[in-house]
């Protein structure tokens, strides 16, 4: 009879314990700041899918990373998604990344003006050079322009056009509505020295 008391207590403790410690590392992920997993994120990128990261763009609000970008092979998309899933104080990820078609073999090719070129350099030199991605919150406002503390380039300045997408936790807004400490992720490209925005998502300070 004394030793099931003493097994019943003995199991009572680990479960207490066990539960303690779960309850002490959900916190320590809830305290994780969304820059930091942002940042760590880019660090795992970095050193482990160091050929494809340039191409992966990877946003995190309230600990929900969304994955936007081009990688080889359907196995690699599956590997990102569960090395970062497995980040402290990631919630849930969002796999939006696109598997690239195979890439052009031929190393050499005619162009259309008959000159014998470099088919990748050819590519890049045809091609619409991708998006810039500003990630921050909004310094300052003011008519069409918008400046934003980027997490990684310090103040960037973007000009907002009437056609650029404006939403504001995920409900469209005009562009007046945007204040300062917003966290926004900005699409913008470069037009004669000037970065326009495409499109801004913005998520109210949680």
């Amino acid at each position: 009879m004394m030793i099931t008391r003493l097994t019943t207590v003995l199991l009572l403790i680990v479960a207490l314990a066990s539960t303690s410690n779960a309850d002490s590392n959900a916190a320590r992920g809830k305290n994780v700041s969304d820059q930091a997993i942002e940042l760590e994120i880019q660090r795992d990128l970095r050193s482990t899918f160091w050929l494809v990261a340039p191409n992966i763009d990877a946003r995190v609000v309230s600990g929900k990373v969304t994955l936007r970008g081009n990688v080889p092979n359907f196995r690699e998309r599956t590997r990102i998604s569960r090395r970062i899933s497995g980040i402290e104080g990631v919630r849930q990820v969002h796999n939006r990344l696109k598997v690239e078609r195979p890439p052009i073999e031929a190393s050499r090719f005619t162009s259309h003006r008959g000159q014998n070129v470099n088919a990748l350099s050819y590519l890049r030199a045809t091609s619409k050079m991708p998006p810039t991605v500003i990630r921050g919150t909004i310094e300052t406002q003011s008519e069409d322009h918008l400046i934003v503390r980027d997490f990684r380039q310090g103040l960037v300045e973007t000009k907002v056009e009437k056609s650029a997408v404006i939403t504001l936790d995920g409900k469209h807004v005009d562009a007046e509505v945007l204040s300062e400490g917003l966290l926004v992720f900005v699409d913008a490209e470069e037009q004669q020295g000037d970065l326009i925005a495409t499109s801004v998502e913005a998520h109210s300070p949680k």
